[in-house]
């Protein structure tokens, strides 16, 4: 009998977790509800991952760039 309290007790607590996230966070923010279905986080996350990668293309392509023009130099010397 107190195991199953004890069930009760934990399932309780995680509605009211869900519920206070899902649905009262959001509705003080001005969200949509239930966040937690929504793919919008992932797709954002993959989106800074790409925008990282492309800052990474770019910068290793100029110092490159800049490697090359000071063997110019360098030869022209």
């Amino acid at each position: 009998m107190t195991l199953l309290r004890i069930f009760e007790i934990a399932a309780g607590a995680i509605l009211v977790i869900l519920a206070f996230t899902q649905i009262v966070i959001p509705i003080l923010r001005g969200t949509l509800l239930f966040p937690l279905f929504r793919r919008e986080h992932e797709l954002e996350s993959q989106i800074s991952r790409a925008r990282q990668e492309q800052l990474e293309i770019e910068l290793q392509r100029e110092l490159e760039k800049r490697r090359e023009h000071i063997d110019k130099l360098k030869q022209d010397k």
